[in-house]
């Protein structure tokens, strides 16, 4: 599941890159016991949110330079930002992600208003 669904969610990424979108990273580490959990975490989200970026890092594996914010396993980034250490609650993550979607989409009208 690993390395073919980051690269999967990678080259979704770049087919996303014109317009914005939500993205949503979780490191993980193969030593970490709650990390399980992120991969539950990460299924939900998928099923709940199919329109957000999800990538899964698992540092135990990567090459790619790690964000400074990202010090402990699970780390859940938001559009970039520290969003949970450790796995956030489901209503958390429901709340946040509907959150960043109604803001996505308010930039997307207000952007599509000003090309008009």
């Amino acid at each position: 599941m690993g390395a073919n669904m980051v690269n999967a969610n990678r080259s979704g990424l770049q087919e996303q890159q014109e317009k914005p979108s939500v993205r949503v990273e979780i490191y993980v580490a193969d030593h970490c016991q709650n990390c399980q959990h992120a991969y539950v975490v990460a299924e939900m989200i998928r099923q709940e949110f199919p329109q957000v970026n999800l990538e899964i890092v698992n540092l135990s594996q990567t090459t790619e330079g790690i964000p400074e914010v990202v010090f402990a396993t699970p780390t859940y980034l938001l559009n970039g930002q520290l969003w949970s250490l450790g796995n956030p609650s489901v209503t958390d993550m429901q709340v946040r992600l509907t959150e960043a979607l109604q803001r996505q989409n308010e930039l997307a009208e207000h952007e599509q208003r000003e090309n008009e």
